[in-house]
């Protein structure tokens, strides 16, 4: 049985008598994917198949199956549809072929992403995650290189949010074990949420925190928070307030500022509350930076319902006038 080790040899094998293996796309520490082609229809895909060594523990091929899963019940066009799943001869699942690049790479070469880009990639981010809570799926390893941007014909993004393979999913195993110990820390340290690396438990929040870090690091084109060593980037996450935005983007207006500033909040009730609170926080700043005020936008309101209401009195005078005041009695 070839191995992960040996991946190009696994060029050309066929999975489940369905799916032919073209070429790799990336390697992780569990798994490899690969294009694919359906051997009957042609079409191209992508296929992740779990290291073979792994497989043989009943946890990690729980978590594989747990990502195949989570990803493939969330309704939403901007979370990577699973196509199908087959354990022959390795553990796999089939995903849509995606062109285009990660947002990793898409900062690493263009810099710092403007805000009314960065504002349309993270609208879409905020509404694949929406969807996943509402599943009670916390992705936990929310980070650039997990958020892929394809180029429509127009011109603009259309982002859709990888791998759950380490999500926290609400009564994933009926027998009630579950697949992480409560003192295990999974996820990236650069985007990892206080609470995440003190192994205190998560929750969506913690995915809000990540999506923070990830804004800032668009506008910034830099994390907040580097270091030599995992402890010392924990360290900062857990004490240590960012570098202002503006040190990196003088331009950039305070109301962007003030977002990336209270997702990244360090307690979680301090963040906003859910992937709702902080999608309206971003659409009340506009992609030319001002904000929508409630305040005047409810003095429009007012303002509207009055001229209504000076419309219908003189409507109604006017119809008194001509009637006289006793014309409709008897």
């Amino acid at each position: 049985m070839a191995t992960q080790s040996g991946t190009s040899d696994m060029i050309g094998m066929i999975l489940a008598e369905r799916y032919q293996l073209v070429r790799l796309l990336g390697q992780g520490g569990m798994a490899t994917v690969y294009e694919g082609r359906h051997v009957v229809l042609g079409s191209r895909v992508a296929i992740k198949i779990l290291d073979p060594r792994l497989a043989r523990n009943e946890i990690q091929r729980k978590r594989f199956i747990r990502e195949a899963r989570a990803s493939s019940q969330i309704a939403s066009e901007h979370v990577i549809k699973v196509l199908d799943f087959g354990e022959n001869p390795f553990a796999f699942f089939v995903m849509e072929f995606l062109d285009g690049r990660d947002l990793s790479d898409l900062v690493e070469h263009e810099g710092k992403v403007p805000w009314p880009r960065a504002r349309a990639i993270l609208l879409q981010v905020i509404g694949a995650l929406r969807a996943a809570h509402s599943e009670g799926i916390v992705h936990r390893d929310m980070k650039p290189s997990n958020v892929f941007v394809q180029r429509r014909p127009d011109g603009t993004d259309f982002v859709k949010v990888l791998d759950f393979g380490i999500a926290k999913v609400a009564d994933a195993t009926p027998n009630g074990q579950g697949l992480t110990r409560s003192d295990e820390v999974l996820g990236t340290i650069d985007y990892m949420a206080p609470e995440q690396a003190l192994a205190k438990g998560t929750d969506p929040r913690s995915d809000i925190y990540a999506v923070g870090i990830m804004l800032y690091e668009m506008l910034a084109g830099t994390i907040p928070f580097p270091g030599k060593t995992p402890f010392e980037v924990i360290e900062q996450h857990i004490k240590h307030p960012p570098p202002p935005l503006t040190s990196y983007v003088p331009s950039l207006p305070k109301p962007v500022e003030d977002i990336v500033l209270r997702a990244i909040e360090k307690k979680p009730e301090d963040r906003f509350q859910g992937m709702d609170e902080f999608e309206a926080a971003v659409r009340r700043v506009s992609p030319n930076g001002r904000v929508a005020s409630s305040k005047s936008s409810g003095k429009a309101v007012a303002a509207v319902a009055m001229a209504i209401g000076l419309m219908m009195m003189g409507a109604g005078v006017a119809y008194y006038l001509h009637l006289g005041p006793f014309a409709g009695w008897g």
